[in-house]
């Protein structure tokens, strides 16, 4: 992987990456202004054609958006499927601490946005946060429950 922009404090790609993140099964639920801060914590990434981004059952270290190319998806060494431009992988791992699930491997020259492992962590703990609220609020409106 060659870094082409460390951290996107220009908020380059805003809406690949922003499309993608409102769409995103987990990052959804995060406002205009949370995902502002994930896209200028992203780097872009190049890689050439017919490389391997990870294993399956490594460690994960990165989230990805793709800007550009297509990657294929394999598990168990049978093709699963290709991701291309505005879609998103390598969260699983990141999200439950395991290894990856998937092989990833480049069909041609690619370019991904990444966020480290450490930041995705962090918006892992403020989407907890939100839904603690949020279930503390269903709670004391409650009659019966919001006395306790």
């Amino acid at each position: 992987m060659t870094l082409i922009n460390k951290h996107n404090r220009t908020l380059d790609d805003y809406q690949i990456i922003d499309n993608c993140l409102q769409h995103h099964f987990f990052l959804r639920i995060l406002n205009r202004s949370a995902r502002n801060e994930i896209i200028k914590e992203m780097s872009l990434y190049s890689i050439d054609k017919d490389k391997t981004l990870f294993n399956q059952n490594e460690n994960g270290n990165f989230f990805y958006i793709i800007k550009e190319g297509e990657v294929s998806v394999t598990i168990n060494e049978k093709f699963v499927k290709n991701i291309s431009i505005g879609e998103s992988f390598g969260e699983l791992s990141l999200l439950h601490n395991a290894p990856r699930s998937a092989t990833i491997k480049t069909n041609s020259l690619v370019k991904v946005w990444c966020m480290e492992r450490k930041n995705f962590r962090k918006i892992v703990d403020h989407i907890n946060y939100i839904n603690h609220i949020e279930t503390e609020k269903y709670i004391a409106s409650i009659p019966f429950l919001g006395k306790y």
